[in-house]
């Protein structure tokens, strides 16, 4: 079992984001690989995943002692859960923003717009796509 921490979605994006060379943003993502970062990058660029949310952030309290951890984005299925009402699905979302660091709160809420190009405009569709093809449609 791997001692290795994590890194949260918004950490791995900043920094492929600033890298110059194509090769490296490639292989940092490679070896970043977790469920919370393809989860930002699939909810992103897969056209037919759309949250059914209003536009922006809803009211939450940035919750600056939260940690990154992987848990916590499961409660996606919650918010994506079209079977759930729409106030308990806003409700989730608003859980998951307060239960994650503020950066991967913003990230979030950006993904939910389709907007984490506006954060972060090199990494694009075509990047994604590169390396991990599954994640674009």
């Amino acid at each position: 079992m791997s001692d290795k921490k994590t890194k949260s979605p918004y950490e791995v994006l900043e920094k492929v984001n600033n890298f110059k060379q194509h090769k490296r943003k490639i292989k940092y993502l490679e070896d970043n690989y977790s469920n919370s970062l393809r989860t930002i990058l699939q909810g992103n660029f897969t056209k037919n995943i759309n949250f059914k949310m209003p536009e922006g952030a809803p009211p939450y309290e940035p919750n600056e002692d939260a940690e990154h951890t992987e848990e916590a984005y499961n409660a996606l299925k919650g918010i994506m859960s079209m079977g759930n009402h729409q106030w308990a699905r806003e409700q989730a979302l608003i859980n998951l923003l307060q239960s994650i660091p503020p950066n991967d709160a913003e990230l979030f809420v950006a993904m939910k717009d389709k907007k984490v190009n506006e954060i972060f405009p090199n990494i694009t569709e075509d990047l994604v796509k590169e390396v991990w093809p599954e994640l674009v449609g």
